[in-house]
């Protein structure tokens, strides 16, 4: 299994990733102050020895409504505002 990674690129509104076996991309839009939602995206579809990781990183993507920020870590949260995924800065 690869290393967990996601990178949010601010000026042309995309988002890329790797959810341990498969990888993932997209596009976002800001909604508000802390909104955001993550469109459709695209992702590899190989058969991964365990595909539990996979599958929970990509339902929490698709139910993201809103983030914050907060000592370097992106919180990606559900419409009632629980923690579905949380990203750690890495420079």
């Amino acid at each position: 299994m690869e290393a967990l990674f996601f990178e949010f690129d601010q000026s042309s509104r995309a988002y890329f990733g790797s959810l341990g076996c498969n990888s993932v991309s997209g596009t976002f839009s800001l909604v508000g102050t802390d909104g955001i939602l993550l469109k459709p995206n695209t992702s590899t579809l190989m058969t991964c020895p365990s595909m539990e990781v996979e599958l929970d990183m990509q339902n929490a993507l698709e139910k993201t409504r809103a983030y914050k920020i907060e000592t370097g870590t992106l919180y990606l949260l559900d419409e009632s505002g629980k923690t579905l995924m949380m990203l750690q800065k890495v420079d």
